[in-house]
C-alpha cells in the first residue's frame, strides 16, 4: 500500500512537470507572435507615415508653382515685344526677383547625376549665406536646395486715384504691410518699390528705413510718366522659399518661408518633419529649342524656365523597426543616387514635376 501510494503521487507530479512546460511552451508562441505583430504593425504604419509626408510635400509644392508667375495679366508672350518700360525703385538683392516665376539655389557637391551620401550632421552654410537673409541661412541644410517662387497678389478693387512723384492714392484701402513690396502698373509703365508708410490709402516708394529699401530715382515720377490713373493695377509682390533645414530639437524639417516685406518679417513655418533633403532641378528651353533639365546654378537666364522637377528623401521617425531594414540603402532622387546610411529608420523618395505659367520677361 505504501510502495503504491508513493507510485501515485509520483505520477501526479510528473503531470504537473510536463502540464506547466506546455503551458509555458504556449505562452512563449503567443508573446512571439504577439511580438511580430506588433513589429509588423508598427512596421506598416511607418510606411504609411512615410506615404503621408511625401504625398503632403509634393502637393504643397506643386500648388505654390502652379500659382508662381513670372509677368503681369497684361503682359506679352513675346520677349521681344516693347510692352513695357520699367522703373525699378527697389534695391537689388539676389532673390528679390520681378522677371521669372521661380529661381534657387543649388547645394554643393549635389549636382544632378551624380551620386552622394546624406550626411547625418549639419556642416558649413557658407557658400550660400550671402545670398539670403541670415534667418533663412542660418536653418538652411548644407545639403538641400532651395527653390523661391514668385508670386503677384492683385488688388483689383483698389484704383489709383492719384499719382505724385513720392507715390500713389488709392480709392480703397489695401492689405499694405510696413515694407511691403509693391508693383504699379497700366501695362506700359510698371514701377517696382518697397512701401516704407504704415497709411493703407497710399503706396509712396520715397527711400526710407526699409531693407534692401529704394533707391533715389533721377527723375521723379509724375503726371507725364502716368497720363491717366484709369488703367493703373495695384499687385503686392510675395515670394515663397523652400528648403530643408534642422529644427530646435535638430531634426531634419521642410521650411517655408514667407517674404513680403523684403529682409524683414520673414515668417518662416515648419512644413512637415522627417524631410532629409529637398533637390530641385530646372526645366529650360529657348524659342525652337528642347527643354533641358539643370540644376540652379546653371541656368544662365531664369525667364527661360518652363518647368519644375522637385525630390525629397523622406523618413520615419526615430523608432526602430527590426523586420526588413537594410543599411547602406541607395534611393533614387531625380536624377541622382542618395546613399541613405541610417539602419534604424525607414526612409523613401518622393518626386514632383510642375509646369509654370508662360515666362515673360515683361519687366
Amino acid at each position: 500500500m505504501a510502495c503504491g501510494a508513493m507510485s501515485q503521487t509520483g505520477g501526479t507530479l510528473l503531470e504537473w512537470v510536463i502540464g506547466i512546460s506546455l503551458n509555458a511552451f504556449l505562452v512563449l508562441l503567443v508573446m512571439l507572435g504577439i511580438g511580430a505583430s506588433r513589429d509588423t504593425l508598427e512596421h506598416n504604419q511607418q510606411r504609411a507615415q512615410l506615404m503621408d509626408r511625401g504625398r503632403f510635400v509634393r502637393a504643397v509644392i506643386s500648388e505654390d508653382l502652379v500659382n508662381a508667375s513670372g509677368h503681369l495679366p497684361c503682359a506679352s508672350a513675346h520677349q521681344d515685344h516693347p510692352q513695357l518700360t520699367l522703373t525699378d525703385v527697389i534695391s537689388d538683392l539676389p532673390w528679390l526677383r520681378f522677371d521669372t516665376a521661380v529661381w534657387g539655389i543649388e547645394a554643393p557637391g549635389t549636382q544632378p547625376k551624380s551620386g552622394w551620401r546624406l550626411a547625418g550632421t549639419s556642416g558649413d552654410i557658407s557658400a550660400v549665406d550671402r545670398q539670403l537673409p541670415s534667418s533663412v541661412a542660418k536653418l538652411l541644410d548644407p545639403q538641400s536646395d532651395v527653390l523661391i517662387a514668385f508670386h503677384h497678389q492683385a488688388y483689383p478693387s483698389a484704383q489709383v486715384a492719384s499719382a505724385d512723384p513720392n507715390g500713389v492714392g488709392l480709392t480703397q484701402a489695401v492689405d499694405s504691410r510696413e515694407c511691403g513690396i509693391w508693383l504699379i502698373s497700366d501695362c506700359s509703365q510698371t514701377v517696382i518699390f518697397q512701401d516704407a508708410r504704415r497709411h493703407t490709402g497710399t503706396l509712396g516708394w520715397e527711400p526710407g528705413s526699409c531693407t534692401p529699401g529704394n533707391r533715389s530715382i533721377q527723375a521723379p515720377l509724375s503726371a507725364p510718366t502716368w497720363r491717366t490713373n484709369e488703367h493703373m493695377a495695384v499687385y503686392g509682390w510675395l515670394a515663397k522659399a523652400w528648403f530643408v533645414g534642422r529644427n530646435a530639437d535638430g531634426q531634419r524639417v521642410l521650411y517655408r518661408a514667407l517674404f513680403r516685406k523684403g529682409t524683414a518679417g520673414i515668417q518662416i513655418d515648419e512644413m512637415a518633419r522627417g524631410i532629409e533633403t529637398l533637390q530641385v532641378e530646372y526645366g529650360v528651353s529657348g524659342l525652337g529649342k528642347p527643354m533641358r533639365w539643370q540644376a540652379a546654378d546653371r541656368v544662365a537666364q531664369w525667364p527661360m524656365v518652363r518647368a519644375v522637377r522637385f525630390g525629397v528623401v523622406v523618413s520615419t521617425g526615430g523608432s526602430p523597426v527590426s523586420n526588413g531594414l537594410i543599411r547602406d540603402r541607395t534611393l533614387g532622387v531625380l536624377s541622382s543616387k542618395i546613399e541613405w546610411t541610417d539602419g534604424v529608420r525607414l526612409a523613401a523618395s518622393f518626386d514632383g514635376a510642375q509646369a509654370l505659367h508662360t515666362q515673360t520677361v515683361g519687366l
